[in-house]
């Protein structure tokens, strides 16, 4: 997710979108802070390809990782 070039970046987070969708999070549990982790990362190639990813291709996804990332931040505040 760190590619400097946006579309490839894009292409692999849709890729890694579309398999969370299926493994996340009993076959890759470790996901969600790799994540989190990039988007706590200076590097802004990291964080915008967290980010696709976040919002990627599953709305089940998105709004499950969305609820996860909140739950995530409230608990370090």
């Amino acid at each position: 997710m760190t590619e400097s070039d946006s579309r490839v970046r894009a292409t692999i987070a849709y890729v890694i979108s579309s398999i969370a969708s299926w493994d996340w999070p009993d076959d890759w549990p470790e996901l969600f802070d790799i994540l989190m982790s990039a988007l706590a990362s200076s590097d802004t190639d990291a964080v915008h390809g967290s980010m696709r990813v976040l919002t990627g291709e599953s709305s089940q996804w998105y709004t499950f990782m969305f609820l996860c990332l909140f739950d995530f931040v409230d608990t370090k505040t």
